[in-house]
């Protein structure tokens, strides 16, 4: 069997880039697949957190979360991106679209000497699972979401 066949899941950063301004500001471009388990998860209303670090050429780390959540009480999708404001959607698949097209912006790091550069990686953060799932989020394959380090398009500021 082919691999591409077995995956239940996937993400996977598509292109990522920094926005010239001044605060670091990281565009990113992905493909995310919820597995069966995952889903199921944010249909019981967890919240699944993806940690998105960015080692800048600098030398900096920066880190961020994207947060998606389902309320069953306002049957609504939500996107949280940092301590941003909250996103919200009627359907599933346009929160995951919102995902794939997330700008992050660190307002409290300061800005990059010339091109940001450096590297990118988007991974599901088991630790803020309920405490049931954390262990199989380790181990279970259904629960491996890691896009591996993906290096940022050099001089693509908007």
């Amino acid at each position: 069997m082919l691999p591409a066949l077995l995956a239940a899941q996937d993400l996977g950063i598509r292109r990522a880039s920094a926005v010239a301004g001044a605060m670091p500001t990281l565009q990113l471009v992905m493909s995310i697949k919820l597995g069966t388990r995952a889903t199921e998860a944010i249909e019981a209303g967890l919240v699944l957190s993806f940690k998105v670090d960015w080692e800048l050429a600098d030398g900096r780390q920066l880190q961020q979360n994207l947060l998606l959540r389902y309320s069953p009480l306002l049957r609504s999708y939500q996107l949280g991106i940092g301590q941003e404001v909250v996103q919200t959607f009627a359907l599933r698949n346009s929160l995951l679209a919102a995902m794939e097209n997330a700008r992050l912006r660190w307002p409290a790091a300061r800005a990059c000497d010339g091109d940001c550069g450096g590297r990118v990686r988007v991974t599901l953060d088991p630790a803020a699972l309920p405490a049931p799932l954390r262990l199989p989020a380790l181990v279970d394959s259904d629960w491996r979401f890691d896009s591996g380090w993906h290096e940022l398009a050099s001089g693509a500021g908007q």
